[in-house]
């Protein structure tokens, strides 16, 4: 391990280290933690995303990520679950020690677990590949690093056009209203664009029509989004057939994608090679 590499490894295990400090619960009352569903929820979430990790690490990422470079890349890892996952889903006006841990609010914690877990594909899926597949050289932490910032800035900016595009504030819905419909709705939407977001920021560079096709799978979400969305007036009277539907909606356009993604780079692409 370089000098660079260690400095990288001691920032990292700094950031983790306050991130942990920022979403403890000790500091909490027991009636706060006890048949708190939603700290369950964060922690699984947390928990999902290393282990996703580490399964891209020992089955996907490039040949020399192995030994000291396996804890490298964990530590790496679980800075930015924390401290983007956990704690900066404040930008979005969600809190997790606040909606989650003293209010009890299942429909944010749902939001939170969710943004959380997609920060964890996204950056295992920055992992995904040979670092330069031409020439066999060996690549850098800064590759991985700077495609996950890419991929985890465009999740927080789709999230900004989800949340204040909504005529009655969906924010408002959920940290107020405590509606799980529109926590799910929200949810689906985060964990759908962090599927495609993550194939768009994974593999092996071999041209632009997979990250192309994958933002393009975004925008139809958004447009999707924009037409099942029902009127604020319709809302208060109960549409959980309508949530569930437009959830699925964005289930199946991530997939849809990532079925397009593969079809158009193994056949599509072949013809003209």
């Amino acid at each position: 391990m370089e000098g660079d590499e260690l400095l990288v490894l001691i920032v990292s295990a700094l950031v983790a280290l306050g991130g942990v400090f920022s979403t403890q619960t000790l500091s909490l009352h027991r009636l706060y933690v006890e048949r708190n569903a939603g700290i369950g929820l964060s922690r699984l979430s947390v928990l999902l995303s290393l282990l996703w990790v580490l399964f891209v690490i020992f089955f996907f990422a490039d040949e020399s990520v192995r030994g000291i470079y396996v804890l490298f890349y964990m530590v790496m890892a679980y800075a930015v679950i924390k401290v983007l996952g956990q704690v900066s889903v404040r930008i979005l006006t969600f809190s997790l020690r606040v909606d989650v841990y003293e209010r009890r609010n299942l429909a944010a914690a749902l939001v939170v677990s969710s943004f959380t877990l997609a920060t964890g594909i996204i950056f295992g899926c920055s992992l995904w590949g040979d670092a330069d597949p031409l020439s066999g050289s060996e690549g850098g932490w800064w590759i991985p690093l700077g495609f996950f910032a890419l991929g985890w800035s465009v999740l927080v900016g789709l999230c900004f056009l989800f949340i204040w595009r909504d005529p009655n504030p969906v924010r408002t819905r959920i940290r107020q209203d405590r509606s799980l419909g529109e926590g799910f709705s929200l949810s689906a939407f985060i964990l759908s664009s962090s599927i495609v977001i993550g194939d768009a920021v994974s593999g092996h560079f071999l041209g632009w029509s997979e990250s192309l096709l994958g933002f393009g799978a975004i925008v139809g979400m958004l447009i999707f989004h924009e037409i099942v969305s029902p009127r604020p007036s319709l809302r208060r009277h109960g549409t959980a057939p309508l949530r569930l539907s437009e959830a699925l909606g964005y289930l199946f356009l991530a997939v849809l994608s990532l079925i397009a993604g593969w079809v158009i780079n193994n056949y599509v692409l072949g013809i003209f090679s």
